[in-house]
């Protein structure tokens, strides 16, 4: 009776919702991923959408022309990339050093900024001749990718989620998720938006979303790259999955109401954030990761009163993870 009244009810309906999530997701990747294929062919790159000249030292005013940039280095106990390396990437920057400040954030108990020398020459002029626009977000490039298995599967999500799922992002609604680094701020847009919060372990995404709610537009530069280093161990890997699961879950829940009733951006630009970028991104895709596959289909063994149709456990995941594959084809 325990198993016909109650479990086999039960484990219906939790299939139910998981069918429903996955086939969200897929229209998801379908979605982004056809955006993604027209930038590619019609290249449509930002500086065909939004200004950008290179800026040119001026005899009168010097390097004034440059406007003053605060470039931080966040550490903690990095294995590959050692702090002499991403400081001195810092240094090596072109730019005037009178219009630059460097910091080096050191929390480390035992180090993964290394931007390109012509970073900030890319980059900032979106800002200049764009007062609208927030943040330049650059692409990151590993260093240690093909150490093991492990960095191996993480390069290809993080590569989907950059070339494909960014760039969709940046070209529909001018807004994607900030990535904590190798992207540039305009600081008054900062200050718009409420500044720095710790309300949550994902403050990057905290502000982020604020920011596009005051109105701001967000960059995606695909051919801007800048290094960066994957949790190589299960131990780091597993904390950084943890806040980047439970932390986007906890700022949902905290700015739902804001996100409904704010008048500054358009419905559409609502309903990416609170359905596409939230609700699928953050919440449906890591919970039908766990739920799905790793407790409804091994049960359903043991429940054979509970089909699951072939497209739910073959041609849909298998979709999914072909579209998420096309940021990193070999």
């Amino acid at each position: 009776m325990l198993r016909s009244i109650v479990m086999v009810p039960l484990l219906r309906f939790v299939l139910a919702v998981c069918l429903a999530k996955t086939l969200m997701i897929l229209i998801e990747k379908l979605f982004v991923g056809a955006v993604s294929l027209i930038v590619q062919i019609f290249k449509i790159k930002p500086e065909k959408k939004y200004k950008w000249k290179p800026i040119k030292p001026d005899d009168g005013m010097g390097s004034s022309v440059y406007p003053m940039v605060l470039v931080q280095i966040p550490m903690y106990n990095e294995k590959e990339v050692v702090y002499k390396l991403s400081i001195g990437a810092a240094c090596r920057l072109e730019w005037p050093s009178d219009r630059v400040i460097i910091q080096v954030l050191d929390d480390s108990t035992d180090l993964v900024l290394k931007p390109e020398p012509d970073f900030l020459l890319r980059t900032v002029p979106f800002l200049i001749h764009n007062p609208d626009i927030a943040l330049v977000q650059s692409r990151w490039r590993f260093v240690n990718a093909d150490e093991c298995l492990m960095t191996r599967l993480q390069e290809m999500s993080l590569n989907y989620h950059f070339k494909i799922e960014q760039q969709a992002g940046s070209t529909m609604f001018g807004f994607f998720n900030f990535n904590a680094t190798a992207g540039v701020w305009r600081v008054t847009a900062i200050s718009d938006a409420g500044g720095w919060k710790d309300r949550t372990t994902v403050e990057d995404m905290d502000l982020a979303v604020r920011a596009s709610l005051r109105g701001w537009k967000f960059v995606y530069v695909d051919d801007v790259h800048v290094k960066s280093e994957l949790p190589s161990t299960f131990k780091a890997f597993r904390f950084q999955q943890h806040r980047w699961s439970c932390g986007p879950a906890n700022l949902f829940k905290k700015m739902f109401s804001e996100i409904v009733q704010n008048s500054k951006v358009s419905i559409w630009k609502k309903l990416h954030i609170i359905c596409d970028f939230f609700f699928i991104g953050k919440i449906a895709s890591p919970t039908v990761t766990f739920i799905y596959y790793c407790g409804v289909i091994p049960l359903s063994v043991f429940f054979p009163e509970v089909v699951i149709p072939y497209w739910g456990v073959v041609y849909v995941p298998t979709v999914i993870t072909l579209c998420k594959s096309v940021g990193t084809p070999r």
